[in-house]
Order: structure tokens, then sequence, then C-alpha cells
């Protein structure tokens, strides 16, 4: 089964919060130096190919339940804004 890890920055955007997803990629922290986009590690609208915006941390979880994901547990670098969530994909 699929783990991924999520992390959520919530000082950045004044009406939202950033979203990066680790699914296995070589590092979400520096993907940029690593020779990725930051959209490769976002959550994606699968229609309109943008960048998917959540309003806060609750419509990040609540998104990734209504999609399969179960909660694992989480992580809190309060000091950085940072906040880590780790989640496995539901059998169906």
């Amino acid at each position: 089964m699929a783990v991924i890890e999520v992390l959520i920055n919530r000082r950045t955007l004044k009406n939202g919060v950033e979203v990066f997803v680790d699914y296995g990629q070589k590092d979400n922290v520096t993907a940029t130096s690593l020779g990725y986009k930051n959209d490769d590690l976002r959550i994606m609208n699968f229609d309109t190919k943008t960048r998917k915006k959540f309003i806060s941390t609750g419509a990040v979880l609540n998104f990734l339940e209504k999609n399969n994901w179960v909660l694992l547990g989480n992580s809190i670098v309060d000091k950085e804004g940072y906040f880590y969530y780790y989640f496995r994909r539901r059998a169906l």
C-alpha cells in the first residue's frame, strides 16, 4: 500500500495554505534544486490541469479523506509553520 507525506505550510499564503505531497520522489523540500517544478509536488485539478487551492488545513485533510486516503499520523513543526501528515491509501 502506498504512503504519502503531505506538508502543509500555513505561513506563506494570506488566503490559504500551501500543500506539497511527497509520494516517493527524491525530496519534497529541495525539489526545485533537484530539477522538479513546484507543480510536480502539488495536488492538481484533473480537469483544468491547474494547482488545487485550499483555504485551510482542514480542507486539505477532508479532500484526501474523500479521495480514499486514511490519516496515519501527523507531526507539527510549529516554529517554522510546517505541518506534516501521513496518509495510506484506503483498500477498496
